[in-house]
């Protein structure tokens, strides 16, 4: 017996892979645009490009390893969500809509810790802006994150709790539901 799933399963996962990964990568996009250039703007100083042209070697050096961990947990979410899915598919067996829950509890889960990473990463990225723009004199009176950054991972946060929710909800479904849901659809197909 083929337990692969057959070319239909394995030209959905495919499809799967490719809209995850596209949504990974918009995303990813965005959290790098916000916070490495309209944080600072907004909170540390409106002029990026002196921000930007007067940093030493070691500040530089510091935002682009920022940037590449940052970048290197992002691919390891989308990796997770990946191995998740592929298990939850396997898991769901010939269940098609449990496995598109599942497919949708493992997208929301690494689009929403992509998001939520965003204010880990600001506070790094963020905190070096701010003491740099303190050296030049230029910085405002409190270090603040913009409001940009703050919704972004707080939308994440919420996004991870209602894929942990889901995901509950995914595994009862699997494991045939409560003994009052089975009751009341015994007699339906």
């Amino acid at each position: 017996m083929d337990d692969t799933g057959g070319p239909r399963l394995q030209a959905r996962w495919s499809s799967y892979e490719r809209r995850l990964t596209v949504a990974v990568a918009v995303l990813a996009l965005g959290c790098f645009v916000s916070v490495y250039v309209v944080d600072p703007v907004l909170s540390v100083h409106p002029d990026l490009w002196r921000l930007y042209s007067t940093m030493g070697a070691l500040d530089s050096t510091a935002n682009v390893v920022a940037g590449v961990v940052w970048l290197r947990g992002i691919c390891s979410l989308t990796l997770a969500g990946f191995l998740a899915s592929w298990a939850g598919l396997r898991w769901a067996g010939r269940r098609p809509r449990l496995a598109a829950a599942v497919r949708l509890t493992a997208a929301v889960a690494v689009l929403g810790a992509v998001a939520a990473s965003t204010m880990a990463a600001n506070v790094f990225v963020g905190t070096g802006f701010y003491l740099h723009a303190e050296d030049l004199g230029i910085a405002p009176p409190g270090g603040s994150t913009s409001a940009l950054v703050q919704v972004t991972a707080l939308v994440g946060v919420c996004m991870v709790g209602l894929a942990a929710v889901a995901g509950s909800a995914c595994l009862v479904a699997g494991l045939g539901g409560p003994r009052w849901f089975r009751r009341r659809t015994a007699g339906r197909s």
